[in-house]
């Protein structure tokens, strides 16, 4: 009885160790799939933490830096349109009532990003918007050396200024007033090979005032004949000016 005790006892036993031997085989395989280079692997883990983390702290600086150079070109660039558009008026411009206009920009948002850009007019360094307390012809006139002054600042790869009836609206001061400003422009963006400024009008008098003869030689005459079909001839500026 006590032999056949052991047997069952030694059965039992045998039994727990093909289980153990079991585990342990999946315990090594395991340790061989997931842990056997863990060391390694935690320490490229770890190397791709700390250059990630370096990275976005880069990447931050950069972002700030950026940010700061934009908001340093955006008040670079509306400093110099101001100052162009100070100079063609007071060039342009034959009224007292307005000294000066310039374009104001009001910041909104994270970081100042986005902003609301008005036209302001200043008399004896008081400013006012332009929206509802100017004339059509100051309008006109504003539109006109706005469109300029921007063209001085960002047009210089590709100089094409295209004026269609810039005179509407305009009384015989401020059209020659106009007429000396384009005169000035075309003076001293003439060495630009690429400069171009294409003007529609019927006012042969303001393309005189402008000393047309001094920088081109012929000129597009549009009309209509007695068809009242259009036509387009080329002809000599002198008849002009």
């Amino acid at each position: 009885m006590k032999y056949r005790q052991l047997n069952i006892d030694k059965t039992g036993v045998e039994r727990d160790m093909k289980n153990k031997d079991d585990q342990l085989t999946e315990l090594m395989d395991e340790y061989n799939n997931l842990y056997k280079d863990s060391a390694q692997q935690y320490r490229e883990a770890h190397i791709k933490v700390e250059t990630t983390k370096a990275a976005i702290e880069d990447l931050g600086r950069y972002a700030g830096a950026l940010d700061k150079a934009i908001m340093k070109y955006h008040t670079l660039k509306m400093e110099e349109i101001n100052r162009i558009l100070a100079e063609l008026w007071r060039n342009a411009y034959q009224g007292t009532d307005v000294d000066t206009i310039r374009i104001a920009s009001d910041g909104e948002g994270k970081g100042n990003r986005v902003y609301n850009y008005r036209v302001v007019m200043v008399k004896q360094d008081t400013e006012m918007d332009m929206r509802g307390r100017c004339s059509a012809g100051q309008k006109v006139l504003a539109s006109i050396v706005i469109r300029l002054a921007l063209a001085e600042c960002f047009g210089t790869n590709c100089g094409l200024i295209a004026l269609d009836e810039p005179t509407t609206n305009l009384d015989q001061q401020n059209i020659k007033g106009l007429a000396e400003s384009l005169s000035q422009i075309i003076q001293s963006r003439r060495k630009q090979a690429n400069f171009q400024l294409l003007v529609i009008t019927h006012d042969e008098q303001f393309l005189r005032e402008m000393n047309c003869a001094d920088y081109t030689d012929v000129y597009w005459r549009v009309g209509r004949d007695v068809k009242q079909e259009s036509y387009i001839e080329r002809q000599n500026i002198a008849e002009v000016t």
